[in-house]
């Protein structure tokens, strides 16, 4: 009540407004990101970043933690999804398979040793060891559009 009366005074800055419509601006809206754009929470939800940001809380949301990217083969070469990989991974010679690397949506790299199709059904993080070395490079070669899910 001090700042409004304030405000009227002309002691204090006037509120944010909008750009694009001229509405008062609430701070904490978007995470207080549309606040900072000078946008209104309509017109911030429509900017590439407000899409990109409700996407990924959405889905993590309803899902949790998903596989983005997978690794497998004598050369560890990327894959798509994780039957390629399994695919890839299957020792022909040996008993155990080759490691399978998954990329998770939180941005943590884990190796999965052994991995048969029959174990990667429900696959979490926790199932694997995480990769503190050299993790940087699965990282870089995820594709772009599915870097918006993790932060690097």
């Amino acid at each position: 009540m001090r700042l409004k009366k304030a405000r009227e005074r002309g002691e204090a800055p006037p509120l944010k407004t909008c750009t694009q419509c001229g509405k008062k601006l609430k701070m904490g809206a978007g995470s207080n990101r549309a606040w900072e754009a000078g946008l209104c929470w309509e017109h911030w939800r429509q900017t590439d970043e407000g899409k990109v940001t409700r996407r990924r809380q959405g889905l993590a949301k309803r899902e949790g933690v998903w596989g983005v990217a997978f690794f497998g083969g004598e050369e560890v070469k990327p894959f798509s999804n994780m039957r390629a990989a399994l695919k890839a991974s299957v020792n022909k010679g040996g008993r155990d398979n080759l490691p399978v690397f998954v990329v998770w949506s939180s941005g943590i790299v884990t190796c999965h040793n052994g991995l048969t199709a029959r174990k990667a059904v429900g696959l979490q993080p926790e199932d694997g060891d995480q990769l503190l070395d050299e993790y940087e490079y699965f990282l870089d070669v995820v594709p772009d559009h599915l870097r918006t899910w993790f932060e690097n």
